[in-house]
């Protein structure tokens, strides 16, 4: 239920021009707006020379997902993602023992964040706490697989739009393979259909040097400023002239229907609208019409990659 607050801050944002004003106001950040954008027009040139120690970050909050955690990982690090910062809202599961050799490789950067609602905030942390060592930081759940599609690794694909200040990319939603239960193997084996189009909506990677927070699927940017999609169409989170020719991200939301009433009973990571059994959003997501052997090549090589970091 909205508070009067959240109605009034709702009102004044229809006047405002600037999207990232509107963005700041949403969330209650004004100040910080402000106090950035005397920074980024001061600072952005010199800070954005570099070097910088990684390419390509990417940042995740994780509640009981250690199930899934090593082969989001391993995947990601072989399209091109070198350092992970993940933070664990609570996890109740095997979440920290999972993470353990990949902490010990580098390539992990674990912090515990305890709360509710905590997406937003853990967000914000990874932004200003590492901004300045990452290219590019991608801001992704763990249930997202970004695919690169004409070239082989992410950063290839970001180096053609190194003049913007992020690039996001589509949902593809990928149903249930007609599974109703958890069944052995990867999550990128287990399910390999889709919906025939991709989503309006995208989440991004940006440029953490040009953004003074983040919402949940877009960085917020001083004035008008924004990511492009991968046709360059400037872009907040959605937009109907999308395209996944180069990049897409491959949505596994709800999976099977068991895992999916355990996605129930974790809770939201930001909404305050909770999923349930009964709500209808598992039938939404559910897309099985087109089977994709897109992900197959990616199977073995992480299998073999996995083994490897085994104690």
């Amino acid at each position: 239920m909205r508070s009067m607050g959240e109605y009034v801050r709702k009102v004044i944002r229809c006047f405002v021009w600037s999207a990232g004003l509107r963005d700041a106001i949403q969330h209650q950040n004004v100040a910080a707006y402000f106090a950035f954008k005397k920074h980024f027009f001061a600072a952005f040139e010199a800070e954005n020379k570099g070097p910088f120690p990684q390419t390509l970050s990417f940042v995740a909050i994780c509640k009981n997902e250690g199930a899934y955690l090593a082969e989001w990982l391993a995947y990601h690090h072989l399209v091109g993602v070198e350092k992970f910062y993940i933070y664990d809202n609570d996890s109740t599961d095997n979440t920290r023992e999972v993470l353990a050799p990949f902490i010990q490789a580098g390539w992990v950067v674990y912090t515990r964040w305890p709360g509710i609602r905590q997406q937003l905030p853990a967000y914000s942390d990874a932004l200003q706490r590492y901004r300045l060592t990452t290219r590019w930081m991608g801001f992704i759940d763990l249930d997202e697989f970004v695919v690169p599609l004409q070239k082989e690794t992410l950063p290839e694909v970001l180096a053609d739009y190194a003049d913007c200040y992020g690039l996001n990319a589509h949902w593809m939603t990928y149903g249930d393979n007609d599974h109703r239960t958890k069944t052995p193997g990867l999550v990128i084996e287990r399910f390999t259909a889709h919906a025939a189009e991709p989503n309006d909506i995208s989440k991004t990677i940006i440029n953490p040097r040009a953004a003074f927070m983040m919402d949940n699927h877009h960085g917020c940017f001083i004035g008008n400023r924004s990511s492009v999609n991968e046709l360059r169409v400037p872009i907040r989170t959605c937009t109907p002239k999308k395209s996944v020719e180069k990049i897409r991200i491959n949505h596994y939301w709800g999976k099977s229907w068991e895992e999916y009433l355990e996605k129930c009973a974790k809770g939201r990571a930001r909404s305050h609208t909770l999923l349930t059994p009964e709500n209808g959003a598992y039938a939404d997501h559910n897309r099985n019409e087109v089977q994709d052997p897109c992900m197959e090549k990616y199977v073995p090589r992480i299998k073999a990659l996995l083994a490897q970091m085994q104690p």
